[in-house]
């Protein structure tokens, strides 16, 4: 705040007090001098990679930094957080004194990193301004796009990654872990970026999870950018255990086998019915042999299926036997097929159950020799 003192004579100008006209105290009037608003122009920063496209990309740019060196109420020192994809920053209501004033800016990554700065010198007269700040490039910028990722059918996307600033750029790919695994996997190994380049690689899905999505993470020793990546919403069906026991003849003179089968949906949303089917082969045979999976209390004698949605995370199991009715004294590879469509006909490729993953729906290989 600044103070105008008047001697004697001056009082008709400046205030009249309830005692009247004190001509030998000087009186103080509240002047806050000129006010205006800095702004930082960030869309060379921050664009796209290409002109004309509409995607939106994440950069590593956290936070501004702006300093006024004068006199005014202003603090020395303004920060300003910056979202993503923003075209400028702008601090507003700065005081200043009149004359010289010499205005600094950094643009700060999310570790502290000076990414850009700059700096003007302004002779400030009018009540108000608006001053426009330049910066330079002081490190290698990471940027990706898009900043949300659009899945493909196969559950695949794509990340371009551009360095907007100096030097080369490094840069890791931290892969985020669902329970039961990573949930991402690279198709193509991340390259350095030099000035003014870009690179693209590819990543999927390798299973999903109960929440909505993920967040890869890449990171360069000037800050980190996330990426979201959505989960879809469906099951998946996976055999958690298959376990046999010794076999055994019938009273009919057929092989049985005893096996005990655990399904888990690894999902986020409920499998609907499904049913098993048993193949195996004899030697080097294709597994195109169907032996009947009895189960006590299922309608098929051949095909056991359950009658309840499977929540994500659940587990249902098959206890009984498989029946071989012309295999003897042989060495048998064993396979069982959740969500099975063995025997029926006009089914999709996906059979009973749309799942995530529909190339994970068979066991471990069995090995047994059949008496």
């Amino acid at each position: 705040m600044r103070t105008r003192q008047w001697g004697t004579g001056t009082c008709l100008l400046a205030a009249i007090t309830l005692g009247g006209c004190d001509s030998g105290r000087p009186l103080a009037v509240n002047d806050p001098g000129p006010h205006g608003s800095v702004e930082i122009d960030l869309r060379a920063l921050q664009g796209p990679l290409s002109q004309g496209t509409q995607e939106t990309c994440a950069s590593v740019i956290a936070q501004g930094v702006l300093r006024v060196s004068s006199q005014g109420g202003t603090p020395p020192e303004l920060r300003k957080d910056i979202p993503a994809g923003s075209a400028t920053i702008r601090f507003d209501a700065i005081q200043v004194e009149q004359g010289p004033v010499q205005f600094s800016a950094d643009i700060l990554s999310n570790n502290g990193t000076v990414l850009y700065d700059g700096n003007t010198s302004a002779q400030i007269d009018a009540a108000t301004f608006s001053m426009p700040l330049t910066l330079e490039k002081r490190k290698p910028v990471l940027q990706v796009c898009p900043d949300h990722v659009t899945l493909d059918p196969s559950h695949s996307f794509a990340l371009a990654v551009s360095n907007r600033g100096i030097g080369v750029l490094t840069y890791q790919v931290a892969l985020p872990a669902c329970e039961t695994g990573p949930c991402i996997g690279l198709a193509t190994r991340p390259e350095d970026v030099p000035a003014g380049g870009s690179t693209v690689f590819r990543a999927g899905l390798l299973r999903t999870a109960p929440q909505a999505s993920v967040e890869l993470r890449l990171q360069s020793p000037e800050g980190v950018v996330p990426v979201v990546v959505p989960l879809p919403k469906l099951p998946d069906l996976v055999i958690e255990s298959a376990e046999i026991g010794g076999p055994e003849f019938t009273e009919e003179g057929n092989v049985e086998l005893p096996i005990f089968v655990q399904i888990r949906n690894d999902g986020n949303v409920a499998a609907g019915p499904f049913k098993l089917a048993a193949t195996y082969a004899q030697g080097k045979e294709p597994f195109f042999l169907v032996a009947p999976f009895v189960v006590p209390g299922q309608k098929s004698m051949i095909y056991p299926a359950t009658n309840a949605p499977l929540d994500p995370g659940g587990v249902v199991s098959f206890q009984g036997n498989i029946l071989f009715l012309s295999a003897r004294n042989t060495v048998i590879t064993l396979r069982i097929e959740t969500d099975s469509c063995s025997g029926e006909e006009l089914t999709p490729d996906y059979c009973h159950v749309n799942e995530f993953n529909e190339a994970n729906n068979f066991s471990d290989d069995i090995v047994t020799s059949l008496p």
